[in-house]
């Protein structure tokens, strides 16, 4: 069985503004009607409105759209579950800068024997890996180059303590 996705507007406007220090805010909204179009009512009055209430510059806006899974194909069946469970995989970029991103509930075959860090041979993973070489950018837009390090974290345990 595998997995069927649906196209979706979803009205969420997000802006992304910079200050002087070079450190990143965000701001997502719902819009009330879903819009692709940055010339719609509701996009061209609220960013600039947002723009003008804020010292920092509002270096980007995106509207955003998703695919949604109608039929899934569920993995979960092994003791790794739980979306607090993740794989983080640190990237490099060209310019030396990191990207990274944290995958949840991972399957245990994925990972080394020690079941601490990713396999890199693993198929799945080595599809993952040459796609986000091929195809995505760092926040400053510099190619991907590699991966630096790739690992499962658990989220730490609090006994009960009566």
């Amino acid at each position: 069985m595998s997995d069927t996705w649906a196209d979706e507007n979803t009205g969420e406007l997000l802006m992304e503004f910079v200050d002087t220090d070079g450190s990143h805010g965000k701001v997502k909204v719902e819009l009330q009607t879903p819009t692709l179009a940055f010339s719609d009512p509701g996009p061209t009055a609220l960013i600039p409105d947002a723009a003008a209430l804020s010292n920092a510059l509002l270096e980007k806006a995106f509207l955003l759209r998703r695919a949604v899974n109608t039929t899934p194909a569920i993995n979960g069946s092994g003791p790794y579950d739980l979306v607090k469970d993740k794989l983080r995989f640190v990237w490099n970029g060209e310019e030396g800068e990191r990207v990274t991103w944290e995958l949840p509930a991972p399957v245990e075959t994925c990972l080394q024997s020690d079941q601490l860090y990713v396999d890199l041979t693993n198929t799945d993973v080595a599809n993952l890996i040459a796609y986000v070489k091929a195809n995505c950018l760092s926040a400053e837009g510099d190619a991907i180059t590699d991966v630096a390090l790739a690992f499962r974290t658990r989220p730490g345990h609090v006994k009960n303590q009566l």
